[in-house]
C-alpha cells in the first residue's frame, strides 16, 4: 500500500494515500519521491507502538536534503533502533527518487 501524496511546496517530499497517481505530473526539479510499504509504518517496538506514518513523514522532511543512499542507511538504523530488538512482522519495500534536470 502506498501513502498520502501531497505537494507541500517546491522541493518538498511527496506522500501518497488513496487515489489517483496523476498528481505525479506536479513533481518538480529537486522534489523527492518517497514510496514505502506498510512494513515500514507498521514496524513495532517492544511496547507495541508502531513506527507509524507520522514518524515516516517527519523522517523524510527532516532528512530530505540527504543523498538517497544516506537516507536509506539512516532510516534503516532509525527503524532498527525504534524496534529495539523486535523482529519485523512484514516485508519492507522503499522506492526513493529525486527529480533531476
Amino acid at each position: 500500500m502506498l501513502y498520502h501524496l501531497s505537494y507541500l511546496h517546491q522541493n518538498s517530499p511527496l506522500f501518497y494515500q488513496g487515489s489517483p497517481l496523476y498528481h505525479l505530473s506536479y513533481i518538480h526539479k529537486g522534489d523527492l519521491l518517497f514510496l514505502y510499504t506498510d512494513g515500514l509504518s507498521e514496524a513495532e517496538n517492544p511496547e507495541g507502538d508502531m513506527y507509524d506514518e507520522e514518524r515516516v513523514e517527519e523522517f523524510v522532511i527532516r532528512n530530505r536534503d540527504l543523498g538517497i543512499d544516506e537516507m536509506v542507511e539512516l532510516l534503516a538504523a532509525e527503524v532498527k533502533e525504534f524496534m529495539n530488538g523486535m523482529e519485523r512482522k512484514d516485508d519492507l519495500t522503499l522506492l526513493i527518487a529525486r527529480v533531476k534536470d
